[in-house]
């Protein structure tokens, strides 16, 4: 199995606080949050790793080269123009060609989780993505994700107040799903795919209460 980071953006928000890096490059306890989320997947069993990259991406490929001094086997995609988070992974696809299935990680969060429990939900529920969820008591500034008793997705909501679920960032994907991407070379996973995958029913929120800490903003 193979992990997707999704490395590319533009980090506008945290410009105060770092510069001249992207947003994945910034220091956490000495070292890259993006060290952090590759030795994390490399616990989980998963050395064949594929960085998305765009902004500022040749700083990433200088200091994690090939991923051979983490243990790693790191491959690049690179964006020549900014895809969005959908576009990013059809650009990464041409590495995962012989997979049936592949974990696609948000380059901005981390979450401590049962990775083998995780792989065993999405298998049993036939799942054309499962989205792990973590329960926030304020979604002031996230999206909610609502599901059924069969730990269904049936709804995404923006900017709910509150408590809720919201998508962790660590999504396992069934290569079926490429299947019903847009037919274009720029769009999002969060609003012109998830959503509509709802219609299939086969789009599973695997809800965790591991550690999950979000990197978007300069309070986080």
């Amino acid at each position: 199995m193979k992990a997707v980071i999704l490395a590319g953006g533009l980090g506008t928000r945290l410009r105060p606080v770092i510069s001249g890096i992207p947003k994945p490059m910034a220091e956490v306890l000495g070292k890259p949050f993006l060290a952090w989320q590759i030795e994390q997947l490399k616990k989980f069993g998963i050395p064949d790793i594929i960085i998305s990259i765009g902004h500022l991406g040749d700083k990433i490929k200088l200091y994690f080269r090939n991923g051979e001094k983490l243990g790693t086997r790191i491959k690049y995609a690179e964006e020549r123009q900014p895809l969005g988070t959908g576009g990013a992974l059809r650009n990464a696809s041409r590495y995962l060609i012989s997979e049936e299935k592949f974990l696609v990680v948000s380059g901005d969060t981390y979450l401590d989780l049962d990775f083998s429990d995780f792989l065993r939900f999405h298998d049993e529920k036939n799942s054309l993505i499962t989205m792990a969820l973590a329960r926030r008591e304020r979604l002031s500034k996230s999206g909610c994700v609502e599901i059924n008793k069969e730990n269904r997705i049936v709804k995404f909501v923006e900017k709910e107040k509150g408590a809720g679920l919201i998508n962790a960032g660590y999504l396992i994907f069934s290569s079926e799903v490429f299947d019903y991407m847009p037919k274009k070379d720029k769009f999002s996973l969060e609003y012109d795919l998830y959503p509509k995958l709802v219609k299939t029913m086969r789009i599973f929120g695997y809800v965790t209460s591991g550690y999950f800490r979000d990197l978007g903003n300069p309070e986080d």
